[in-house]
């Protein structure tokens, strides 16, 4: 059965659709930012950077109730990026136009920096942190090609050359991203080199068994195109990182993960949940979608395709407003979310 007959067969179903599923994911998002534009540099300016108002002289009570707050927000907050990725699958398999749908992301992106960094920073430009929209837009082209080889004929040499670039810079991606996880929690010390190289290997060939588990009894050509696709998907994972962008790589694995496990909405979910929270623990709230996949129809609900893609970038600019004017002035975040 095609992703189409099933898209369609879902369509019968009661439950919510997917606009539901965006105007959950985008609620959930602002009351996310409002603890990081927001609450975060108010606590910043209680604990000694500056009281420019009355509002912030808080005592040490109100700066513990904000402090409860806010780490309610950004759980909260944990839960719509996901959403996003899945949504951004769904759009992968049944939009009209994958290559307007790519410029439109590529187009939010570029909207959307400037209010992104004078809510993350308080600058107009920030070159050392980039908005998610732009890691949506390096996951999409990720996940599409990956489609689009799928069933190509790839010849040998190509195929090879992928598997070697996804075990050599994806098995180095993720020890790069596991040793830093691991160096934060005090289990090594990053500059063990030869640590680095064991577990680059040992990642590497991991990723060349996967794919030969997953192509296990399938003509060769068929796990040489998924080797492009990994391929494509690893560079990007760096060129995220390289470029610095919210999310960062582990944003586009998460989205390659959902993509891969589409065959059923809750291993979608599953999939970029796991992904995110190996990262950044904090992401295990996200688990909490699996709620709305198991209400999901398929239905794509309301045609407010606009209002969603500007939302983004316009509550960011009036969260910076409001901190603005309350004299609390943004700092660096950490894990801004989406």
């Amino acid at each position: 059965m095609s992703e189409a007959q099933t898209y369609n067969m879902d369509k019968s179903k009661k439950g919510i659709p997917g606009s539901t599923l965006k105007l959950a994911a985008i609620s959930m998002m602002l009351i996310d930012h409002i603890g990081a534009v927001v609450l975060e540099p108010i606590m910043n300016q209680i604990q000694g950077n500056g009281v420019s108002t009355e509002l912030l002289q808080a005592p040490s009570q109100k700066m513990i109730t904000l402090s409860l707050i806010d780490t309610l927000f950004r759980c909260i907050g944990r839960l719509a990026f996901p959403i996003f990725i899945f949504l951004l699958v769904e759009g992968l398999i049944y939009t009209k136009n994958r290559r307007k749908y790519a410029s439109r992301l590529l187009l939010f992106a570029l909207i959307s920096e400037v209010p992104f960094d004078l809510a993350n920073s308080g600058k107009w430009f920030n070159p050392g942190y980039q908005s998610v929209y732009l890691t949506l837009f390096f996951g999409f082209l990720g996940i599409w090609f990956a489609e689009w080889v799928k069933g190509k004929e790839v010849k040998k040499l190509l195929g090879i050359l992928s598997m070697a670039v996804t075990a050599l810079f994806g098995g180095f991606w993720l020890t790069n991203n596991v040793y830093r996880v691991m160096a934060v929690l005090g289990i090594v010390d990053r500059n063990i080199w030869p640590v680095i190289i064991v577990m680059t290997v040992i990642f590497g060939i991991g990723l060349i068994v996967l794919l030969l588990i997953v192509n296990k009894k399938k003509p060769v050509k068929e796990m040489f195109a998924m080797a492009a696709g990994f391929a494509a998907i690893v560079v990007l994972m760096w060129i995220a990182d390289i470029a610095m962008t919210d999310y960062s790589g582990v944003g586009v694995l998460a989205i390659a993960m959902a993509y891969y496990l589409r065959s059923s909405y809750m291993r979608s979910m599953v999939g970029a949940c796991a992904a995110l929270t190996v990262f950044n623990p904090i992401e295990m709230f996200a688990f909490a979608n699996l709620f709305f996949m198991e209400k999901y129809n398929g239905q794509r609900g309301l045609k407010l395709k606009y209002i969603f893609y500007a939302f983004y970038p316009v509550h960011l600019f009036i969260l910076y407003v409001i901190a603005y004017l309350l004299g609390a002035w943004p700092g660096t975040f950490g894990c801004f979310g989406m």
